[in-house]
């Protein structure tokens, strides 16, 4: 009984342990559920864009830390009517009452490509599905997450989104281009699908449309489903955008605006909302997770809620009640209390109702319980960026975790005072009405709550909270460590880091080495390595790749910016690609030759695995040899003699193998291993079918029998095959045999002396090329015989193992079994030939796209294996080196595995840096390449539309008798609403193309019952403006007569472009069915490729729709082609009969036959079309035939892709362009007058990273720079220096105190001409730029009064830049200290023009000035109007313009000869007939006692009240032929003439003071330095006056075709030379109509110029890079990613020089205007094809331009003509393998040869004192250098003479000989 008890009692006790252990379990169990259902979520990355520019978190920092005001006007590029939109009655239909919004800009554009996305569908895609791609994939960067790393994860996306209109209606006949994306390009779910699609990822992917809470509600859920597990990351936020006003005009009918745009959150003045566009994304991560996987926290989501406000007092009316329920609810779900929480980031969206009711609901939760001196503060994102809808959430939260991590609140805009509708006396609740720094108790985070409330009824808030520090980060585990089992590849002081991009494309991957390198020079304490690390690890990898390597950050920098501008040429640490498909991996193992000395020092030092795999070797070889392997590789104290072989095998082996360990832990493993000889030692350990101490025994005893017979025998290389050299040795198989054979004409033979010296003999006397090999040992030659038996004796018994690795035998020259390498094998190794050329012929043959990697110190096999590629069929494998003679580190290393892996090889860039210990680096995100997509929304009408044509609005038919009606069809043109017209321009001109009317023709003949169009003769050009629309009607009358014409804006009349007849029944065009057979039998392929080249130096420009060429064939006169239409936004493909562009692209080889003379230079326009037939197929792919019709004219054969008829062309006439017409039809006044505007530019901080020197000179720059550098006093010392002169040298100009303004001008510019002279002569300084600072040139709020003598130095050095590119570097400071210490990094970034204020770089652009009206100003005043040099050319014809025009009564007009000027008095009598009167005065402005008396003449009761500066002079030279004199005279009538009009008018009231400058001074002409410094000088001149309150307006006028007395000295080819400067001729109606916009524009400097920015040439200014041309879908010149030079390199030498040839004969035509380059014969010296100094400067850039290289002024006088200009560019890009480096005396004859030249052709031309001065400074110099002979030459002295001009030679000598 008692036992039993005992027993129930264990039990009882084993049953409860049980039921307590469980209860635990459970508990711990429920308390994991509550914590992870309360965990809190991790902000992990963050995207965003929105108003302002902003398109990063840092953006959107700046917006609100700055109180920036990002709203503006409505979009230019939606096509909405923005004038029609507004007005100003609330209560008027479709229209708004306020202007203003926050729009993102470029909102149409997209990178379709980078997504994988056909332009049809991106087309057809909501942009804001477009938005949400792009910021997901930067959120996911941020994060430092590879985005394509996620792909099959349970990543969610949670998308807050509503319904917008965008394109047409679904199904609607306007959507034709686009059916069948259209569904999923507007569902609100796919927005978010899509994003998933992309990424593939497998989590919940979900849109949220709650109106404007949407992105909370979205962040809400996104936390919910991390909690669940649902997902392991998630993608939240929002987007919204406005494709049409339709919202705006909606809530405009509501009240809901504001009239100003601005949301005035919690304001008094709070009258409505303003509402935006943007776009926010967050990773979001499971805080442990997050710390777990070492990310980067910005900030914590510590709780959230969501509800409803069920029954309010409306649908849309806000509840308070519900508010206070979910702000409550959101605490809870933190677990935090309201005091937690500091501050409130508001709804706050500036509505009279909600922000108050708002306010009751915070003051109700967060007000209560608060001290007042500690209230929380309350603000809204919404009153800077405005109210960015399904955004605005995610846009509060980004903008609060930003100010948690700046520690300051910022203030909240537009607030008179707080609302007097709020009783904030209810509560501590305090409004952000100026910004603050934000505090908390210590210890505790900082926290923030987040409202968004939406009109359905669905509110949101979020409760936000600091991310834990580095203390919390400690605590947490770290990381998961990468994989390091392959070993470390560098350790941290390796000296080399690789930078690793990629990217889709050449443009994305030039732009994104840009970013980078714009990136980290920002921040000087940005590790480099760290750099690398995140680039390897945190960036997806695309197929376009750029690997830079360097020692530092310099070197990095530097690398970074050459690829960016697109020239790596002679750049060491640079390595670009496009990977391809790669087969397997094959390691090739030499044999020896490839040794140095100290070959593997730098690995040992740098590389791990390299020293641990050299460690092993050294144990492995120990028992064998009685020297140090360590020493020996290194160059160690006990370094035993290489020469030996049985030292430098050994030694060979170990090199090669600790390489292989070197690329396997670069993640390069081999599939296949092949060694040459002894390699095969190696090859066969690496692949692991020998063991180390096996592989080490065989080459240890094997080196050390050859050692035996050193001496006794020899080697050589016979370029004979095989067979041949067995002939030649036939009967001496005793003495010599055959060593190895490495190709099919590259034989090695061994044996004894004599033999193999007798054969090299026999060789070379039958002309074949034979050598002895410096080697004393006969390998696999006869006297290898002996160590038959005994080689096997010594080795022993060697195991080979079985091997997963594939291994080609030399041996028997194929692959061999593992298992075969046994002790016998290697005596065959031994003695054998080596079989290399056979084995790896098999191999290439069955691994057609192998990666080979030769692992040697240097490479030996490169060459003949890349030779097999490239003559294997279907070939496309490659061969890389390791390393390199004298380059054994890391960073050759690098580059190797670089060139491997721009080719498509993998490469595990990781290893190269040691571990990172968690440390985060901030990257760049991607450079999207963004393209135009968007479809305008059709207009609404409420009757269907009466046009099915897609150029036409309306078509009427038209009644008439006899069942003859007509039709008449009217519509808009516009490059807004069809901007594809933009790609077609004509000298300037958007010429709407002949084939568009021609198209029109046919339609409207179908329209009126015919089926051909009889004729269509083009009369006036149909030209486009650019600002503007033109309005087109195209008429069909009942006699069968079409005509189109046309009118723009203003216009009374219309203009005829087009008449002809239509009509039925004319006969087809004869010809398709000879287009079945495609291509026609016989016919031979034409290249085309150039055609466009060619095309676009005549002044024809094709956009990317125009260029649908793809094929072109000839037969006889016939030519045959096929033209495919591209893909296009917006072109309305499937709604034309045959799209333009296509029908345009059938006709493109017309200038590939004999139609029509090419060598005209202003090409060639349809005229006249006769028996034009389109049938109704609507085609995309055209086969086309073109046959002679008679003088100037064409038949056109149409069929389809299959070879069915499509249609034709009877006959088309052409005719010459009319170059003149094209010009004044294509003027637009609006889109001719442009100022300078200056964009912010991103710069390091820190100087000390740049290298530079200091010139002395200037106290300001020696002070601030030079600090730490050397100070030289002038050029001609840093020219003496020794060593590299640095790349940047910094010369300052200090302001004078401005006693006599224009004597400092000439001062400074006479330093500046000097300066440039010696830099531009010195060949010492070619490698460098010059940096010239000024103070004050240009004029802003930091600098009120500019410096017009500084501004005088912009304008020269403009033309020095344009003349020398790169050469050097313009600076204006405003003379802080913090803008000094940013000029060497400023000048590092390589931009040609910058200005710092206050700390902060800009750039200058060229942008269009707004505000210029086209009525006739009163700008001139009552009184009298002073006109210099107004008696002739411009100032003649304003005269009569002023009078004519303006109504101005009195004149008063000079020039120098005053009424005896020619055509003076004619120009009286014709003024005061018109009813003016005129005084003509003779004066010399210069003088100022002239100019005086001049001004007192003016009667006081007609006084002065206007003058306009019209004189000026010309003296044109490139600025090495500038002397002072010639400077001085150009600047005295525009400097002095206009400083003595400002001083003695100054106390005038003037009305009007114009001063007529020249574009010159802005873009720097050619070979106009001294005008364009005397022009800048008026430029600065107007600035200052308008500082001081006076009147001043300076023009910089474009080039006017009407020649005056100053330009009648130009030529055709100065004009030519202008319009690829971008400058087109003004006529003189359209200056003058310039002039009446100028002067109504409140600009000081306005520049009126007509501009064609689609063909800009190599002299262009930096100021047009993004002036407004042609939309970038307009097209150009299609740029090629592949420059000559790398072209040039898979060419064989002939054909490279021919090319060559062919590229400077067609540069040569393009600078001298030549459309032919016919004209450009070979030997034509270039100074009888017309080459002056102008051309040649721009000869020697555009030859730098295509071929990368850096080219002396003097190249077109060194090489005279095209064929020696060729052979010497040949020579620099393909250097002769077989030549060594010219010597220092070979150099000096050459370039004395030169010089005596050059001293024959200009001798003759000088003075005679000169000519005698000459002979004796050179008979001199002759004395000078035989004294010398025995101390040798100065430096430098042969490069300063070989860019010496004879002009230069007496300056030149004469310092040389003291």
């Amino acid at each position: 009984m008692g036992e039993a008890l005992v027993e129930d009692v264990d039990k009882l006790r084993s049953y409860l342990r049980r039921a307590v252990g469980d209860a635990q379990e459970l508990r711990e169990r429920v308390r994991e559920l509550e914590e992870s259902a309360r965990e809190p979520v991790a902000v992990v990355g963050v995207g965003c864009r929105f108003p302002g520019g902003v398109t990063s978190p840092e953006g959107l920092w700046s917006v609100v830390a700055d109180g920036v005001d990002a709203m503006g006007d409505f979009p230019q590029d939606r096509g909405w009517d923005v004038e029609g939109l507004y007005d100003p009655d609330p209560e008027a239909h479709g229209k708004t009452y306020t202007r203003t919004g926050g729009f993102l800009p470029d909102l149409p554009d997209f990178d379709a490509q980078f997504f994988g996305i056909s332009p049809r569908e991106a087309l057809a895609m909501d942009p804001q599905q477009r938005l949400m791609l792009e910021t997901s994939w930067e959120a996911l960067e941020r994060a430092g997450i590879d985005p394509a790393g996620l792909r099959g994860s349970a990543t969610g996306v949670f998308t807050g989104i509503y319904g917008v209109d965008y394109g047409p209606r679904v199904g609607g006949g306007a959507a034709g281009e686009v059916e069948g994306f259209q569904l999923t390009g507007n569902y609100l779910s796919v927005a978010s699908g899509r994003v998933a699609y992309v990424l593939g990822l497998h989590g919940p992917a979900v849109s949220t449309d709650t109106a404007c809470s949407a992105s909370l509600v979205a962040v809400h859920q996104a936390v919910r489903s991390l909690r669940s597990g649902e997902c392991t990351l998630a993608l939240a936020g929002g987007v919204a955008a406005l494709p049409t006003p339709g919202m705006l005009v909606e809530l405009a009918r509501q009240r809901g605006l504001s009239e100003d745009g601005r949301c005035k959150a919690f304001a008094d003045a709070a009258d409505g909302t303003g509402f935006s566009e943007g776009a926010g994304v967050l990773v979001l991560e499971r805080l442990s997770d997050a710390l777990r996987n070492g990310r980067r926290i910005w900030a914590v989501i510590r709780g959230s809620a969501i509800n409803q406000d069920g029954a309010s007092n409306g649908l849309s009316a806000p509840n308070p009640l519900a508010q206070q329920r979910v702000i409550r609810a959101a605490l809870a779900d933190a677990g935090l209390a309201t005091g937690d929480v500091d501050v409130v980031e508001a709804h706050g969206t500036g509505t009279k109702l909600g922000d108050p009711m708002e306010a009751e609901a915070l003051l109700a939760t967060y007000g209560q319980g608060r001290d007042g001196r500690d209230p929380l503060w309350l603000g809204s994102l919404k009153s800077n960026i405005g109210h960015t809808q399904a955004a605005a959430g995610v846009g509060g939260i980004i903008k609060m975790i930003m100010a948690m991590r700046h520690g300051v609140l910022p203030k909240t805009l537009h607030v008179d005072r707080p609302s007097t509708h709020v009783d904030w006396s209810a509560g501590a609740v305090e409004l952000l009405t100026e910004a603050r720094e934000w505090t908390t108790e210590a210890g505790r985070p900082r926290r923030a709550g987040v409202s968004s409330f939406g009109i359905s009824g669905t509110n949101a808030h979020l409760i936000l909270e600091q991310a834990p520090d580095a203390r919390a980060r400690e605590d947490a585990p770290a990381p998961e460590a990468a994989d390091r089992a392959t070993g470390q590849v560098s350790t941290d002081t390796a000296g080399a880091v690789p930078w690793v991009l990629s990217a889709k494309s050449e443009h994305a991957l030039r732009e994104q080495a840009a970013r980078l390198r714009e990136f980290v020079a920002a921040d000087a304490d940005l590790p480099a390595e760290d750099v690398g690390h995140a680039l390897v690890t945190t960036r997806s990898l695309f197929d376009h790749r750029q690997v830079v390597i360097g020692a530092d950050r310099d070197e990095l920098l530097a690398a970074l910016a050459a690829v960016a501008a697109g020239d790596t040429s002679g750049l060491a640490g640079a390595v670009s690609g496009v990977a391809g498909p790669v087969g397997r991996t094959v390691f090739v193992f030499p044999g020896q030759g490839g040794q140095w000395a100290a070959m593997g020092r730098e690995l040992w030092e740098t590389s791990p695995v390299f020293a641990e795999e050299l460690r092993a070797c050294a144990k492995a070889l120990q028992p064998w040899v009685s020297w140090s392997l360590i020493d020996t590789v290194c160059g160690g104290p006990e370094a035993a003699d290489l020469e030996d072989i049985d030292v430098v095998q050994p030694v060979l082996f170990a090199v090669m193998v600790s390489l292989a360990r070197v690329w396997r832990a670069l993640g390069v493993t081999p599939d296949v291993v092949i060694g040459h000889s002894q390699g095969e030692i190696a090859a066969a350990y690496v692949a692991g079918a020998l063991t180390l101490e096996d592989a080490a025994k065989i080459v240890a005893l094997r080196s050390r029998l050859l050692a035996t017979v050193a001496g006794q025998g020899s080697m050589a290389g016979i370029l004979l095959p095989e067979d041949r050299v067995r002939e030649l040795i036939q009967g001496q198989e005793s003495r010599i045999g055959i060593a190895a054979v490495n190709g099919a004409n590259s034989t090695t033979v061994s044996g004894e002396t004599g033999a193999v010296e007798a054969l090299v003999a026999a060789c070379q006397a039958e002309g074949a090329r034979a050598r002895l090999i410096k080697s004393s040992v006969p390998g696999h030659s006869p006297l290898m015989d002996r160590f038959d038996g005994r080689l096997q004796e010594e080795l022993g018994r060697i195991t080979p193992l079985p091997s997963p690795v594939a291994i080609y035998s030399t041996v028997t020259g194929d692959l061999i079994d593992p298992l075969a390498l046994d002790t016998a094998y290697w005596y065959r190794n031994l003695r054998e030939p080596v079989q290399f050329a056979a084995a790896m012929s098999r191999l290439v043959e069955r691994e057609r796209g192998g990666a080979v990697v030769e692992l040697s110190p240097h490479p030996l096999l490169v060459m003949n294996i890349q030779e097999m590629f490239d003559t294997t069929p279907g070939a496309t494998g490659f061969v890389v080196g390791s390393l390199r003679r004298d380059e054994g580190g890391l960073d050759r290393l690098y580059r190797s595995a670089a060139e491997a892996f721009v080719a498509g090889l993998a490469v595990s860039w990781e290893a190269a840096f040691p571990d990172s210990g968690g440390r985060w680096a901030e990257l760049p995100t991607y450079a999207f390449q963004r393209q135009r997509y968007w479809l305008n929304t059709p207009a609404e009408t409420t009757t269907a539309s009466t046009s099915d044509h897609p150029l036409l609005d309306a078509v009427i038919e038209l009644p008439g008798d006899g069942g003859r009606g007509g039709v008449v069809g009217s519509g808009r043109l516009s490059l807004e609403r069809h901007p594809w017209l933009a790609g077609h321009v004509v000298h300037g001109a958007v010429l709407v193309p002949a084939t568009v009317l021609a198209e029109l023709a046919v339609w409207a003949a179908d329209k009126a019952g015919c089926d051909a169009v009889e004729e269509l003769t083009l009369e006036t050009p149909l030209v486009l403006p650019r600002t503007a629309d033109r309005e087109i009607r195209v008429v069909v009358d009942g006699t069968r007569a079409i005509s189109v014409h046309s009118r723009g804006a203003g216009e009374d009349e219309w203009t005829r472009n087009a008449v002809g007849v239509v009509g039925s029944g004319t006969a087809a065009t004869g010809g398709a069915e000879g287009l079945a057979a495609w291509p026609p039998a016989g016919a031979a392929g034409v290249p085309f490729e150039d055609e466009y080249t060619r095309l676009s130096a005549l002044g024809f420009d094709n956009g990317p729709l125009f260029r649908g060429l793809k094929q072109v064939w000839r037969q006889g006169e016939t030519l045959y082609a096929e033209v495919e239409l591209p893909a296009s936004d917006g072109a309305d493909q499937g709604r034309f009969r045959i799209h333009p562009a296509l029908l345009h692209a059938a006709l493109l080889p017309v200038g590939l036959g004999r139609f029509v003379d090419t060598a005209r230079p202003e090409g060639w326009l349809p005229a006249r079309w006769t028996g034009l037939r389109i049938g109704s197929a609507r085609p995309d792919v055209l086969r086309v035939r073109l046959a002679p019709a008679g003088d100037d004219a064409l038949s056109v054969t149409l069929a389809d892709a299959g070879g069915a008829p499509v249609g034709g062309v009877a006959s088309l006439s052409l005719r010459p362009a009319d170059v003149e017409q094209l010009t004044e039809l294509s003027f637009d006044h609006q889109d001719s007058l442009f100022r300078v505007d200056w964009v912010p530019l991103t710069v390091a901080s820190a100087p000390a990273t740049h290298r530079y020197a200091v010139l002395g000179g200037s106290d300001a720059v020696t002070a601030s720079l030079g600090q730490d550098r050397a100070v030289f006093t002038d050029l001609g010392e840093l020219a003496a220096l020794d060593g590299e002169i640095p790349p940047l040298v910094i010369a300052g100009i200090e302001r004078a105190d401005g006693a006599d303004t224009p004597a400092d001008a000439e001062r400074n510019l006479h330093r500046v001409l000097r300066w440039t002279r010696t830099w531009l002569s010195g060949e010492r300084f070619r490698d460098s730029r010059l940096v010239v600072v000024t103070r004050d040139a240009c004029h802003d709020e930091q600098v009120p009064h500019p410096d017009p003598a500084a501004a005088a130095i912009w304008g020269f050095l403009r033309t020095a830049q344009t003349e020398n590119p790169g050469r050097f570097t313009l600076v204006d400071t405003d003379d802080q200290a913090a803008s000094w210490a940013l000029v060497p990094a400023a000048a590092a970034t390589g931009e040609a023009q910058l200005k710092i204020r206050a700390g902060r770089v800009s750039t200058p652009q060229l942008v269009r000035a707004t505000g210029a009206s086209g009525g006739v100003p009163d700008a001139l005043g009552s009184g009298s109007v002073l006109i210099t040099g107004g008696t002739g050319g411009l100032g003649a014809m304003l005269a009569r313009h002023l009078v004519a025009r303006h109504g101005v009564r009195r004149l008063v007009l000079t020039s120098r000869r005053g009424a005896e000027a020619p055509a003076a008095a004619a120009l009286r009598e014709e003024l005061t007939g018109a009813g003016a009167h005129v005084d003509i005065v003779a004066c010399d402005v210069t003088s100022r006692e002239s100019v005086a008396e001049l001004i007192a003449q003016v009667p006081s009761e007609h006084p002065l009240t206007a003058v306009i500066h019209c004189a000026g002079v010309l003296d044109d030279g490139v600025v090495e032929a500038l002397t002072e004199d010639r400077l001085d005279a150009v600047l005295a009538p525009k400097v002095r003439g206009a400083w003595h009009l400002h001083e003695l008018t100054r106390q005038l009231d003037l009305s009007a003071f114009v001063l007529f400058s020249s574009v010159a001074s802005v873009l720097g002409f050619a070979g106009q330095a001294n005008y364009a410094a005397a022009n800048a000088f008026l430029n600065g001149l107007a600035e200052a006056r308008r500082a001081e309150g006076l009147a001043a307006r300076a023009l910089a006028w474009g080039f006017w075709a009407e020649r005056s007395e100053m330009s009648a000295g130009l030529t055709d080819v100065d004009v030519a030379r202008m319009r690829q400067q971008g400058v087109q001729p003004l006529s003189s109606q359209e200056g003058l109509a310039l002039f009446d916009s100028a002067v109504s524009v409140d600009e000081p400097v306005l520049v009126p110029v007509r501009l064609n920015l689609t063909a800009l040439g190599a002299l262009a200014s930096p100021l047009l890079r993004t002036p407004a041309g042609p939309s970038a879908g307009a097209g150009g010149q299609a740029s090629t990613d592949l420059s000559l030079a790398q072209a040039l390199t898979s060419l064989p030498p002939e054909e490279a020089e021919a090319a060559l040839l062919d590229a400077v004969r067609t540069q040569t035509a393009l600078v001298l205007g030549h459309a032919d380059t016919g004209r450009i014969g070979p030997a034509a010296t270039f100074k009888t094809l017309g080459i002056d100094s102008l051309t040649a400067l721009e000869l020697r850039n555009k030859l730098a331009a295509v071929t990368g290289l850096k080219l002396p002024a003097t190249l077109v006088f060194d090489h005279p003509n095209p064929a020696a200009l060729a052979q010497f560019l040949a020579a620099r890009i393909i250097p002769d393998p077989a030549a060594g480096p010219q010597s220092p005396a070979g150099h000096l004859v050459r370039e004395i040869e030169g010089l005596g030249a050059r001293l024959e052709e200009a001798f003759l031309g000088l003075a005679q004192d000169d000519q005698a001065t000459i002979s004796s400074l050179l008979g001199e110099l002759q004395g000078r250098v035989r004294s010398m002979a025995s101390a040798g030459a100065p430096a430098g002295l042969a490069d300063q003479i070989s860019s010496a001009s004879a002009g230069e030679l007496l300056a030149l000598l004469d310092k040389e000989l003291g």
